[in-house]
C-alpha cells in the first residue's frame, strides 16, 4: 500500500515538473514572437504619450525600437533652442504652471550638459505641450524624428499633437502610419491610430482596413488587433 502511494506521488511530481517546464518553454516562445525580438530592436522602460487632450499615459517600451542617445554628428540637423521663452498661459493654474516651468528649466539644463539624451528631449516636448507651447513641442519632436528616425515614440506624440491641437489630419496620419511601420508590434500604435481614424476622420472603414492590414502582415499581433477589429463591426 505504501509503495503504491509512493508511486502515485512520484508520478504526480513528475507530471508537475514536466508541465512546469513545458509551460515555461511555451511562455518563452510566445514572448519571443510577440515582443518583436525576432526582427527588430526591443527595449524595456516607460514612455509618455498623450491619449487625448490633457490626458497622458505611460506605456511600456517593449517592441519599441529606441535609443538612449540622440546622434549629434549631422550638422544639418539643428537642435531646438533650449533658451526658448517659457510662458504660463492665462488658462493654466499658476502653481501647476510653475511646476511645469521648473521641469522645463531642469530638463533644459540637463540637455545643455548632455544634448544627445533622447528621453530628456522627449520629456521636454511633453512639458512644453502641457504649457500650451504646441509649436515648441512640435519643434522638439520633429527634431527627434530627424535625429533618430527609427524610433517610433516621437512620431506617436506628433500624431496626437497634430490631431488634437493643430487639427492637421494629413500630418497626423503620416506620423501614426510611420510609427506603425517602425514598431508593428507595439499595440499602442494601433489603438492610437484607430482612435485617430474614428474620432478625427470619422472613417471606421479606414480604421478597419488598417487593422486588417496589420493582422495580415503580422499574424502574431492578431491577439491584440482582433478585439479592436470586432468593435468596429
Amino acid at each position: 500500500m505504501i509503495n503504491t502511494k509512493n508511486k502515485i506521488l512520484f508520478i504526480l511530481l513528475t507530471v508537475l515538473v514536466f508541465s512546469g517546464i513545458a509551460y515555461y518553454a511555451y511562455r518563452e516562445v510566445l514572448n519571443f514572437r510577440l515582443d518583436g525580438s525576432d526582427n527588430e530592436a526591443t527595449t524595456t522602460g516607460k514612455h509618455t504619450i498623450e491619449i487625448s487632450p490633457g490626458i497622458f499615459v505611460e506605456v511600456e517600451g517593449d517592441a519599441i525600437p529606441t535609443i538612449t542617445k540622440v546622434p549629434i554628428n549631422d550638422k544639418l540637423i539643428v537642435p531646438p533652442d533650449l533658451n526658448r521663452p517659457i510662458n504660463i498661459s492665462s488658462t493654466t493654474d499658476f502653481q501647476s504652471g510653475q511646476k511645469l516651468v521648473n521641469q522645463i528649466q531642469n530638463l533644459s539644463s540637463s540637455l545643455k550638459a548632455d544634448p544627445n539624451s533622447y528621453d530628456n528631449w522627449l520629456d521636454l516636448g511633453i512639458y512644453r505641450k502641457m504649457l500650451n507651447d504646441y509649436k515648441g513641442a512640435e519643434e522638439i519632436w520633429v527634431y527627434l524624428t530627424k535625429s533618430a528616425p527609427r524610433v517610433a515614440t516621437a512620431y506617436v506624440n506628433l500624431g496626437d499633437l497634430y490631431t488634437y491641437y493643430f487639427h492637421d489630419n494629413k500630418k497626423a496620419e503620416v506620423n501614426f502610419l510611420k510609427a506603425a511601420e517602425l514598431s508593428p508590434r507595439w499595440s499602442e500604435v494601433y489603438s492610437r491610430t484607430v482612435d485617430f481614424y474614428i474620432l478625427a476622420l470619422n472613417d471606421p472603414a479606414k480604421a478597419k482596413k488598417f487593422l486588417e492590414d496589420g493582422i495580415a502582415k503580422y499574424p502574431d499581433m492578431k491577439i491584440y488587433l482582433e478585439p479592436m477589429l470586432k468593435q468596429l463591426k
